[in-house]
């Protein structure tokens, strides 16, 4: 029993006994019954669409990792943004940095945001919906078996919630996967962490939301927008590469404790400049359940962004992550 210790012989202790203060997260353990079957299964697929298998005749050909991200409310949203130098060397005159505003009521409404990641072309796609049904999720699949030929086979990697299941009161999505020459696949209850399209959603928020106080759904719309647009035409950016290898689970079904093939950073010599992905064309907004996919970068002067990160005219992806 040690009675005193200075605080120089406590740290020299504690490193030399491999102790840090750390944080401490929760894990929910599967309890799914099938959680080994679908784990399996969900790893395979995987592997086909990374390239270390080979489907075999009546196997998918396209991945495709679906997933719900919302609700989207309109609220200020804590973030980084660029703001005047505080302090000593502070401009005289200049107005102070602005806080984010109180909400006291927010009567906008929600949406929610039906998004797939295809892992063999390390793509992104997705359709702002304003609820979350069985009918709507039938709409999104639609628009991704249209995406390919009729005689390629695809899989839909999904979680257990209800809108995606066929039950004895609504085989809807049973019977149009039978219908139309699609597998839906399931990850285990409590582990949705095996879809990969979870890591593609830290990416989406931190370029999209972070920082940003939108005061329209068409506005907060838009700018989810032109950032499918820019992530599929930059899938080798260092900094979305950064994020999305950071935020993958170590892992994986069937595999050593790395991130699959596709989300190892890719290093290039590029830099992120505010002037560096400024685009041409423009893309406007109809609102409600459209198409985000795909298409020019819209203009800097379209003035369709939110307050945001990059200046007073811009979210954390406007003008340098989206083109505009």
């Amino acid at each position: 029993m040690i009675d005193d210790i200075s605080h120089e012989g406590l740290r020299a202790l504690l490193r030399e006994e491999g102790v840090s203060f750390q944080r401490l997260k929760t894990w929910k353990t599967s309890k799914d019954p099938d959680y080994a079957v679908k784990k399996a299964r969900a790893g395979h697929l995987y592997a086909i669409a990374d390239g270390e298998v080979i489907p075999e005749p009546g196997e998918p050909q396209v991945i495709f990792c679906v997933d719900e991200f919302g609700p989207l409310n309109l609220q200020p949203r804590p973030g980084r943004q660029w703001a005047a130098v505080r302090g000593k060397s502070k401009e005289s005159g200049r107005a102070p940095r602005r806080r984010r505003r109180a909400t006291y009521h927010r009567t906008g409404g929600i949406r929610h945001l039906f998004a797939a990641y295809e892992l063999g072309q390390d793509k992104l796609f997705g359709h702002i919906k304003p609820r979350k049904t069985p009918a709507r999720f039938l709409e999104f699949c639609r628009y991704l078996r249209s995406l390919h030929p009729p005689d390629v086979r695809i899989a839909i990697i999904c979680d257990n919630y209800s809108p995606h299941l066929s039950t004895a009161t609504d085989g809807r999505v049973g019977a149009w996967a039978a219908a139309n020459n699609a597998e839906i696949a399931y990850t285990p209850a409590n582990a949705s962490w095996l879809n990969r399209i979870e890591a593609q959603f830290t990416a989406l928020r931190y370029f999209t939301l972070d920082g940003t106080d939108h005061p329209s759904h068409q506005q907060q719309a838009s700018m989810i927008r032109r950032y499918l647009i820019w992530r599929n035409n930059h899938t080798h950016d260092e900094r979305l590469r950064r994020i999305v290898t950071r935020a993958t689970v170590r892992r994986w079904p069937g595999g050593p404790a790395s991130p699959p093939p596709h989300t190892v950073q890719r290093r290039r010599s590029c830099r992120l400049s505010v002037d560096g992905y400024l685009g041409a064309g423009g893309v406007g907004d109809k609102g409600g359940a459209e198409q985000l996919t795909g298409g020019p970068c819209p203009g800097r002067d379209s003035g369709q962004n939110a307050p945001g990160r990059f200046g007073g005219d811009g979210g954390r992806c406007a003008d340098a992550l989206t083109g505009v």
